[in-house]
Parts: C-alpha cells; sequence; structure tokens
C-alpha cells in the first residue's frame, strides 16, 4: 500500500525561493487533494468514523470499532472493524474501563478499571488511543 506525503510546506505558505511555477502549485493541490482523501475518505467518512465505537446488535457486553487506520513511521495500516473482548461486569461497585486502540497496530484493547464507590479512569497505558 503506498500512502501519499504532504506537499512541502514551504510551496503551501509562499516562503519557497524561488516562488513555485503553477505547474507545481497544481502538483501541490493534487498531491494535498490525494493525501485528505487518504486521510477523510470519499465524503469524509473517515476521522468522525475512524475507529468509531459502537454497541453490537443484539446488545451484549462488547464494544464494536468502525475500521480506522494507524500511522506508524512511514507504514500506515488500514484496520478492518473489530469487537472487544467481553467485558466483565462489576461485582459490587461501579467501575469506569476503557477501549482503546493501540497506535502502531491499531488492535483495539480494553482497559479495566478499579471498583470503586466513585470509580476513577484507569491510567492509559503508553502508546494508546482511548475510544470509549
Amino acid at each position: 500500500m503506498t500512502t501519499t506525503s504532504l506537499p512541502e510546506k514551504n510551496i503551501l505558505d509562499g516562503s519557497r525561493v524561488p516562488a513555485p511555477q503553477t505547474y507545481e502549485m497544481r502538483q501541490t493541490m493534487g498531491q494535498l487533494h490525494d493525501f485528505l482523501f487518504e486521510q477523510l475518505g470519499q465524503n469524509g467518512e473517515k476521522p468522525a468514523g475512524q475507529f468509531r465505537p459502537y454497541a453490537n446488535n443484539p446488545a451484549d457486553m462488547t464494544v464494536k470499532l468502525a475500521a480506522g487506520s494507524v500511522q506508524s513511521g512511514a507504514i500506515r495500516t488500514e484496520v478492518a472493524i473489530q469487537t472487544t473482548a467481553a467485558l466483565t461486569a462489576p461485582t459490587v461497585n461501579p467501575r469506569n474501563d476503557l477501549v482503546v486502540v493501540d497506535q502502531s497496530t491499531g488492535a483495539v484493547s480494553v482497559v479495566a478499571g478499579a471498583e470503586a464507590a466513585t470509580p476513577a479512569d484507569p491510567a492509559i497505558p503508553a502508546g494508546k488511543i482511548v475510544k470509549a
């Protein structure tokens, strides 16, 4: 899979010397378009929907995440729809759990919090993005 890179900043902000030619600006705008298309999708569905959590139907004790992508260095990985392992219900007091995505692999996991009368969110592990 190839990934489109962003155009040079100095072309876009007008600081390049000598000034870019018309054909370079057209190439730059095309490159910017391709980059944004990769990031946002056809109708802008990717960012808001990227790894968007939603309940399974029929309802169960899992969370489903929409497809998304992660970037690790020069490697972009597209990740299909995923479902968490079954969440365990608390036994005595409420508990806050976090649904996270690994920044380099895109794999979903659940970070369980501690049961408490006034529960707090658990610590976010390094390299994870909280989705729910």
